[in-house]
């Protein structure tokens, strides 16, 4: 009995880190949120029309988003051409972030021309169901017709600093094999950036 408990308790921390969110190969379940840039509501199922959709949880505070920025402008142009879908979604809480309100994203939204719907997820309910953790972190779904399957999930390559450095492009990747019909060799790996504002 004594070593039943003792194997017990060894259990308990791996618990706590359990996997939260989303698995890679789940359906995702459709969600509404407030469009920063024009005060409208965006749902997934508004881009059922699209093969794939990226959505990126970001702050325009995140001195990791400030660094991918310039990267990602080019990357969403260009993808958005081959009928990939974008959704950034800030998932801090204003109430103790006041520097993450809807009016200072929808301010930072016009002032670094964002392209693609900037999200407020204030409720942390998004950010929680798919298991997001930090900023910016990526999770890219495939439409299968009537819903969408995560396919990827993590860090957008492996050199947040320097981009001359990059090795591994794992978004890119990952969007070039599911656009090409192709497995996905790497479906996970971990972020690195602004742990999520509580």
């Amino acid at each position: 009995m004594k070593r039943l408990f003792f194997f017990l308790i060894l259990l308990i921390p791996f618990s706590l880190f359990a996997q939260k969110g989303y698995k890679v190969g789940d359906k995702v379940d459709d969600f509404s949120l407030l469009n920063v840039k024009d005060k409208s509501t965006v749902s997934l199922s508004n881009f059922f029309s699209k093969k794939i959709v990226v959505i990126v949880f970001t702050s325009h505070n995140c001195p990791y988003t400030k660094i991918y920025e310039q990267r990602a402008k080019s990357f969403i142009q260009d993808y958005e051409k081959k009928g990939v879908g974008f959704l950034l979604i800030n998932p801090n809480n204003p109430a103790s972030n006041p520097e993450e309100s809807t009016e200072e994203m929808a301010k930072a939204a016009k002032e670094r021309d964002y392209v693609s719907p900037y999200l407020s997820d204030s409720t942390q309910t998004v950010c929680d169901k798919f298991g997001a953790t930090k900023t910016p972190e990526v999770f890219i779904l495939k439409n299968q017709g009537s819903h969408f399957v995560l396919k990827y999930k993590g860090a957008i390559d492996d050199n947040p600093q320097v981009e001359d450095k990059v090795s591994s492009r794992y978004v890119k990747e990952a969007l070039e094999a599911l656009l090409n019909n192709q497995t996905v060799k790497i479906t996970e790996k971990k972020a690195t950036g602004c742990m999520i504002h509580r």
